[in-house]
């Protein structure tokens, strides 16, 4: 998505992309675990509701701890659908929640994700299987 060869062209408006698929869906298990592994590239503590189980989630670009936080309110609300594809990178918390596929509950609280889990580039996987 993040392919440089529309500014390399003389004209970029004469790029037509043929076609977009989904080749890579991720459906997370274990939600402590996978938080814990990804790198982030901000600094901050969200509570995320996913799925009804409520996570505290310690981010910086040392390292995270996630932990469940049973009785916590939730920032925001979202599922494991949600959670894979912000994983990844390839969508942001804000379009997921300007479209009604998360609920904010803390104002702010999508954009502060976005900032955690931003990337230099958008995800690509070319091969599908």
């Amino acid at each position: 998505m993040d392919e440089p060869l529309r500014w390399m062209l003389t004209n970029p408006r004469a790029l037509k992309l043929a076609r977009t698929r989904d080749n890579l869906w991720l459906n997370i298990l274990d939600v402590q675990r996978a938080l814990e592994a990804r790198t982030y590239a901000a600094t901050d503590a969200l509570v995320l509701g996913v799925d009804g189980v409520t996570w505290r989630l310690d981010a910086s670009p040392d390292g995270a701890a996630c932990t469940a936080a049973p009785g916590v309110a939730a920032d925001v609300s979202l599922t494991v659908n949600e959670l894979g594809s912000l994983y990844l990178g390839g969508v942001r918390a804000s379009e997921f929640r300007d479209a009604g596929r998360i609920v904010e509950h803390t104002s702010g609280a999508a954009t502060r994700l976005d900032a955690l889990l931003q990337l230099d580039r958008a995800p690509h996987n070319a091969v599908g299987f």
